[in-house]
């Protein structure tokens, strides 16, 4: 009678540990889908961007929601280029979460292969100009 009562507690004990591993796992695929729709709004600014400084127009009429209103083309231009420094932070912090995401999804299926990977980071600009400096 015991071994029975723990095989049930075994598997409700493992069905637990699935619905963790499902619930970390869509949180990964949805970081990763807010990435993807990050960089196609990027990009769609980026374009605007470059089409406004070819234009020779002096006002352009730029839709930021439901609204279309007019901006002179430099003010277009600033707002947009603002528009995509705010959309790079937010690709950046995305991108944090989605390897803290991983990684836990790592651990709760029992792997820790990419622990140290993930704490890694780039080396900025300025510290690849220091480094050649010397």
């Amino acid at each position: 009678m015991n071994s029975k009562l723990a095989s049930v507690e075994n598997l409700w004990q493992v069905k637990d540990q699935v619905k963790k591993v499902e619930e970390i796992a869509e949180e990964v695929l949805s970081l990763k889908n807010q990435v993807l729709a990050l960089n196609k709004q990027k990009d769609q600014a980026r374009v605007a961007w470059r089409a406004l400084q070819k234009s020779d127009e002096p006002n352009v009429w730029l839709n930021f929601g439901a609204p279309f209103i007019e901006y002179s083309s430099v003010d277009a231009q600033e707002l947009l280029k603002s528009d995509m420094k705010n959309i790079e932070a937010s690709i950046c912090e995305t991108r944090e979460a989605l390897k803290k995401a991983a990684d836990r999804l790592e651990k709760a299926q029992g792997s820790n292969k990419a622990a140290s990977f993930n704490d890694l980071e780039a080396i900025s600009a300025a510290d690849v100009r220091e480094f050649l400096k010397k």
